[in-house]
């Protein structure tokens, strides 16, 4: 099966960006593990099937394939929770910093044209 070849390409892409992506220090070694560990399952998922159908009896849900989805589902709205959370943080802190930036030219502009201070 060529999909198989090309899923484990893929992987070894994504081990090899994550790989990359540390040793240029944008990443920690926490995340890269945890995102490496991620990729592992992914591929042992693939070929190996009968591992998802098997946490997924354990689980109560018929097929691997159900579960399967039902937890991507909820990492992804996990996820995305995460992505809305740090932008409101992001945006939080460029309006602190804008506004002390405005305050700070502010009293340098009143110190320049008040000779008095």
């Amino acid at each position: 099966m060529w999909i198989r070849g090309f899923i484990t390409i893929f992987v070894a892409f994504v081990w090899w960006r994550l790989l990359f992506n540390f040793r240029s220090h944008r990443t920690t070694l926490g995340p890269t593990i945890v995102w490496f560990i991620l990729w592992l399952s992914i591929l042992a998922v693939f070929w190996s099937p009968e591992i998802a159908s098997r946490l997924a009896s354990a689980a109560g849900i018929g097929r691997g394939a159900d579960l399967i989805l039902y937890v991507s589902v909820i990492v992804l709205v996990y996820l995305a929770y995460r992505t809305y959370a740090r932008i409101e943080k992001i945006e939080r802190d460029i309006t602190a910093v804008t506004r002390e930036l405005a305050l700070y030219e502010g009293r340098k502009q009143d110190h320049r044209t008040d000779p008095d201070r």
